[in-house]
């Protein structure tokens, strides 16, 4: 579809960010076809024009529904950033009954030779992903992006969940010039409302509707909240975090109160210990784990041996049985969705029935435990003020006996003693019979580390170099080497080709001996630069950090390593006779609260080799905001010192 623009007398950018305000569907403004960047952001490859979300509540069969509408447009600057063109919108799928999204409607505006050409989404590229066990998303991409296009987009999200009234984030990837949302308010249901990021809101107002409603025998009119915010910054920095979602700018609304109509009050969010409780007697929960335990007897009775084990080797043994004979199905969860006696036959399950049959185990032993739920990593960090279930989503178990540590038996390749790092998210809630409510820090303070050994044979009549290495993972570093390559050569050459020129061998140890280091070790050959009759190379290969992905001038969020990490670099260099090194480093040595780091040189001119061991350390798990710039400064300082590049030459 086109249509001519008749361009008025421009206003200044200026005026147009004090002054803007969001359009009708399909009225775009000059201002809006010529803008060129964001007047706050002048980086940003996009801008949110604007952003409408409205919520209400309608009845239905069951009661009320709640319906919500979208209108979002956004100006694109380069549309190599295709990810601003990409949109997902989630919706929940519950046992019985499931969100809907509605009504998708899309447009891409171009101007071409002083015409805006308007051009629809094919309905048929829209496709539904699913997430988990629980959510889904719809999700396409824009058509025909190109630099200066304007998308505008608008559905229906219905929802047959009370307790899931639309949330709101005034805040993305790219910066935002309004966003509204409005919500119309029933007296049937009462939330808390959860502001995150913000200290106030451009816009902040109630009214109550003149329009009265029927329902049940009463009469009511909606209360309409309306909050907004103007110009809001881009959150850009998503390294090292848990969640974006525990630091964006937003409004979260949790059902706390169901008001009947017969005056009865139901409180949903209570307290902390009441949850507890609840969950004890859940016949998900608590039920499920008792109902394990004749399974439980049976295999300490017909399978699993523990006589003359000490304590610790029995838990071992323990978790160790269980990893290696029931399945995760990679679904998180909290409670269990099938009967103990199914997932003993099937061997497969989701993380509560797999930890929570592990506890049954446990205890059958002998062995002092209890569960504790958590959130994890994606889901956000708990929000102590508000006791909700769907706050927690993962199940892990404390042993509580001699020694006190958490164990999850979801990976086969993590050591025993120690939980997936998408479980350390500060706190979860030890769940027991105790009357008073018991938190449990997550926190994992010993460092993991990496270490990399490597012998350099200098040819200098190829400007070419053998080379082998062997890399040295322990605990948390290891675990992800051997979920990110699964053992694999053709994967490990892949990664490993990214630092030298070509591998001839691969070799690896200790890929299932999860409790001992993984270790991988390779030969190979690489490129030697040369200019004139010098010979330069650097002595750790490209492996040290050689970015700094902290990039903000500060950061108002921790930085969040999840565990403290050593990085240890061994190599020697055997040089050609009659070369010798013209630049040796000198020796370096840095120490403070943050970090650590060393650097040492030796060249010893009998054997013509050069040595060189290094470190370089982070020393907590997570760092304070006010620390980000000294943070900053210092692996600022690792890529300075672990990439020099070393010369020789012919004496």
């Amino acid at each position: 579809m086109k249509y001519t623009i008749l361009f008025l007398l421009l206003v200044t950018h200026t005026l147009f960010a004090q002054e803007f305000k969001p359009s009708d569907w399909g009225q775009i403004s000059p201002e809006e076809i010529n803008m060129k960047a964001c007047l706050f952001d002048s980086s940003a490859t996009a801008v949110v024009l604007f952003d409408l979300g409205k919520s209400k509540f309608f009845k239905s069969k069951s009661g009320f529904d709640i319906e919500h509408k979208r209108h979002k447009r956004i100006k694109i600057f380069d549309s190599k950033d295709i990810e601003n063109a990409t949109i997902s919108i989630p919706f929940y799928r519950g046992r019985n009954k499931k969100e809907k999204i509605k009504s998708i409607q899309a447009f891409t505006y171009n101007l071409e030779n002083g015409v805006l050409v308007k051009q629809k989404l094919d309905i048929a590229s829209i496709y539904t992903e699913k997430i988990n066990m629980w959510w889904s998303q719809k999700k396409f991409v824009f058509p025909n992006v190109k630099d200066g296009s304007i998308l505008e987009l608008r559905y229906t999200h219905i929802t047959p969940f009370i307790f899931n009234l639309c949330d709101w984030e005034f805040q993305c990837q790219i910066p935002t010039l309004y966003s509204e949302y409005q919500v119309s308010m029933i007296p049937f249901f009462e939330y808390a409302r959860l502001s995150q990021g913000f200290d106030s809101l451009d816009v902040d107002k109630s009214v109550k509707s003149r329009e009265v409603h029927y329902y049940a025998g009463i009469n009511y009119s909606e209360l309409v909240h309306t909050f907004g915010l103007k110009n809001v910054e881009a959150f850009d920095d998503e390294s090292y975090i848990t969640t974006k979602n525990d630091y964006i700018k937003k409004i979260d609304f949790q059902l706390s109160k169901i008001h009947r109509t017969n005056g009865m009050t139901d409180n949903i969010i209570k307290s902390w210990y009441e949850l507890n409780k609840n969950l004890l007697s859940s016949e998900y929960f608590g039920k499920y784990t008792r109902s394990c335990k004749r399974f439980a007897k049976k295999i300490l009775n017909e399978k699993l041996d523990l006589t003359n084990k000490s304590k610790k080797e029995k838990i071992e043994a323990i978790i160790q049985y269980v990893k290696d004979n029931f399945y995760w199905n990679e679904y998180y969860g909290k409670s269990a969705l099938q009967s103990a006696k199914n997932f003993y036959n099937k061997k497969t399950g989701n993380a509560a029935e797999i930890n929570l049959f592990l506890l049954a185990l446990l205890r059958e032993a002998g062995i002092k435990a209890e569960p504790v739920v958590i959130s994890t990593r994606n889901h956000g960090k708990i929000k102590f003020k508000y006791p909700y279930k769907r706050a927690l989503n993962y199940v892990i178990i404390l042993i509580n006996d001699e020694n006190k540590f958490l164990v999850d038996a979801t990976d086969p390749l993590l050591k025993y003693d120690i939980i997936p790092t998408y479980c350390i998210n500060e706190y979860g809630l030890v769940v027991n019979k105790q009357k008073k409510v018991q938190w449990l820090s997550i926190k994992y303070n010993k460092p993991s580390s990496n270490r990399k050994d490597i012998v350099i044979d200098i040819n200098p009549e190829t400007n070419n170099a053998k080379v082998s290495f062997v890399v040295t993972t322990k605990s948390f570093e290891a675990n992800e080497l051997r979920k990110e390559y699964r053992n694999k050569t053709d994967l490990i050459r892949k990664e490993f080709e990214k630092y030298i020129s070509e591998i001839d061998s691969i070799k690896t140890i200790n890929y299932k001996s999860s409790s001992q280091p993984y270790i991988i070790s390779m030969k190979g050959n690489t490129e030697i630069n040369y200019a004139g009759n010098y010979l330069f190379f650097k002595p750790f290969l490209n492996f040290p950090i050689s970015e700094n992905l902290f990039t903000e001038k500060e950061r108002n969020y921790p930085v969040d390593m999840i565990y403290p990490k050593k990085h240890k670099f061994y190599s020697r260099i055997n040089i050609p006779n009659g070369y010798l090194p013209k630049n040796l480093p000198e020796p370096y040595s840095f120490s403070d609260d943050l970090t650590a780091i060393s650097f040492n040189s030796f060249f010893n001119k009998e054997e013509n080799q050069i040595q060189f061991i290094a470190r370089y350390s982070f020393k907590k798990a997570i760092y304070k905001p006010e620390e980000y710039l000294q943070l900053k400064k210092n692996i600022d300082l690792i890529i300075e010192k672990f990439n020099q590049e070393v010369y020789i030459a012919i004496e």
